[in-house]
């Protein structure tokens, strides 16, 4: 809708008004997700020290307090491999909590520093911690601090120490999940009164491997193709098949199986990609999958649910799938998948 009618401003701020709640409630979601594990990260080369510097900036506007923010960005490497989104998220909670335990006066610093960890360090850490070079990421302020007994609760998911519907969301438990899922470690330590340190420890290279070797970014212009679409739900097939079109790919479109195992049989070659619905009546995805690769053993299909990961999908992923798109579609998103796999 924003594409088609981006010559009506008042329309255009309802449909930033449907967004702005629409990407709210997914940042909830992407939070609980992290934490649980159940979400597969796809990473890219990001330079962190320029991600900090826009997460500062934009935590400085939110906060009026004052607290002096000071960043001191000296690691000798600062591009790793990472989701960029969560750990956006992960920095922003983290320096939102260092300001506002400074709300009253106090001194936030953000800094990073390069540091090998050897196999006697990583013994002594949880989890798969491998020796090798890693980011630190060190939030630090002078604020209020925690007891030893809120520090012992400081990563549960939903514990707080704010009133009602003042911080109640993931906070520590996210950034926990976020620094776990990168292979990494985090150390929190504070004393009441005294301020809270937390620190990131992200690889940079593990064991000898270098982190960051994979394929440039795709770039942003689209390859022609024809995309099949297997999809029953109406409002996700339109959505689907405009972000495509709009693309300037051809579409075919079919909620009914049957009729689109019928079409594939037939037009396999002239077929790019198959995006394939996992909750589809008639079929479940992984029948419907294991159809189409019987016709086409080779046949590049990307899978779509709105239950991201499931056990089913995740064994179709290790089978062959290409891929994974989340619903509900985001149009950058989509198209960048679409580019990468052609």
């Amino acid at each position: 809708i924003r594409m088609q009618y981006a010559d009506d401003p008042e329309l255009q701020e309802m449909i930033g008004e449907i967004l702005t709640g629409v990407k709210d409630t997914a940042r909830l979601t992407g939070q609980l997700k992290s934490y649980s594990q159940a979400e597969s990260l796809e990473c890219a080369r990001v330079n962190v020290h320029d991600l900090i510097r826009k997460v500062a900036s934009e935590c400085r506007q939110k906060h009026e307090s004052k607290s002096m923010m000071t960043l001191d960005i000296a690691a000798d490497e600062s591009e790793l491999m990472v989701n960029e989104s969560e750990l956006a998220r992960s920095l922003a909670s983290l320096i939102d909590n260092a300001c506002e335990a400074t709300i009253d006066g106090g001194d936030v610093t953000v800094s990073t520093e390069t540091v090998d960890f050897d196999e006697g360090y990583c013994a002594l850490q949880s989890g798969d911690i491998r020796p090798g070079t890693y980011l630190c990421i060190t939030v630090d302020d002078t604020g209020r601090g925690m007891d030893n007994q809120t520090l012992q609760r400081a990563f549960e998911p939903f514990f707080s120490t704010k009133s009602f519907g003042q911080g109640h969301g993931l906070g520590l438990a996210n950034v926990y999940g976020c620094v776990r899922h990168h292979k990494g470690t985090v150390l929190l330590s504070s004393m009441l009164d005294r301020g809270t340190t937390v620190q990131m420890f992200l690889p940079v290279r593990t064991d000898g491997d270098t982190v960051g070797d994979e394929p440039a970014d795709v770039a942003t212009t689209t390859s022609k193709g024809r995309i099949m679409i297997v999809e029953d739900e109406e409002a996700s097939r339109e959505t689907l098949e405009a972000i495509l079109t709009g693309a300037g790919y051809q579409v075919v479109v079919f909620k009914v199986v049957a009729e689109a195992l019928a079409y594939y049989r037939e037009q396999a070659d002239a077929v790019d990609v198959v995006t394939l619905d996992m909750h589809i009546p008639g079929m479940t995805g992984r029948e419907l999958f294991a159809a189409i690769r019987q016709v086409a053993p080779d046949a590049r299909c990307l899978l779509s649910s709105r239950l991201l990961l499931a056990s089913d999908a995740q064994s179709m992923l290790d089978n062959g799938a290409e891929g994974f798109l989340a619903k509900p579609y985001n149009a950058e998103a989509v198209v960048r998948q679409i580019t990468k796999l052609l």
